[in-house]
């Protein structure tokens, strides 16, 4: 993983996103951006005994529109927290199809609201 920088432009999003599409009941969290290996971007939950406070990260590589969806796909974990963060589970899904994404609901799914991998 690069280099991750905070950044306020996506944290606003976090908070517009969070008033739409989770009647504003997430905690507002850190969203960082930065080059990652691998993927898209990920939600780090608050772990009081690693002393991780909870964030989200997206990549750099990827377009606007592109980030956005994958900060609503990242958000959705954060709408139900697991021990694990590549969590997919059926409540996470149903919190994909409440912020709009469409076709079959996958861990890949997030860069397009149309589904799939792509």
């Amino acid at each position: 993983m690069g280099l991750i920088q905070l950044s306020r432009y996506w944290m606003d999003r976090h908070e517009d996103y969070n008033h739409e599409y989770f009647d504003g009941a997430l905690a507002a969290v850190p969203v960082y951006t930065g080059l990652l290996r691998g993927c898209w971007g990920y939600f780090v939950p608050t772990d009081m005994k690693e002393e991780k406070v909870a964030h989200i990260v997206l990549s750099t590589e990827l377009t606007h529109h592109q980030k956005g969806n994958i900060l609503l796909h990242e958000m959705c974990h954060q709408a139900t927290p697991q021990p694990h963060y590549h969590h997919h589970s059926p409540a996470w899904k149903r919190w994909m199809r409440r912020c709009g994404f469409k076709g079959r609901i996958t861990r890949y799914t997030g860069r397009y609201k149309s589904g799939g991998r792509a």
